[in-house]
């Protein structure tokens, strides 16, 4: 699960995945996701602590969040990311993006 960082010219290694929803202006900050997906953004841990969103978004940083980050709630659901949230409005999950 060695990752490198998604900003350009970093070579450390990611510790961290995020995925937004335009519609809702918000960005969700996860501990790194188990897999690689084409709509999220791994980043290491300085550009993950330095992650600022655009005026007017909000930023949910979960890695401190006792729910895994691969997608799966505490309980082993999935987070349902065609509706943008996991069904009690805190947003999707990096691992659990639909393909």
């Amino acid at each position: 699960m060695n990752r490198a960082c998604a900003r350009p010219a970093c070579a450390d290694l990611a510790t961290a995945t995020f995925v937004y929803d335009y519609e809702a202006r918000t960005t969700w900050l996860d501990g790194l996701a188990g897999e690689r997906h084409p709509m999220a953004y791994d980043l290491c841990a300085v550009h993950a602590d330095g992650l600022r969103v655009p005026r007017g978004w909000r930023l949910v940083d979960r890695r401190g969040d006792a729910r895994r980050g691969d997608g799966r709630l505490g309980d082993g659901r999935y987070a349902d990311a065609r509706h943008g949230d996991d069904r009690r409005g805190d947003g999707p999950r990096a691992g659990a993006l639909a393909s």
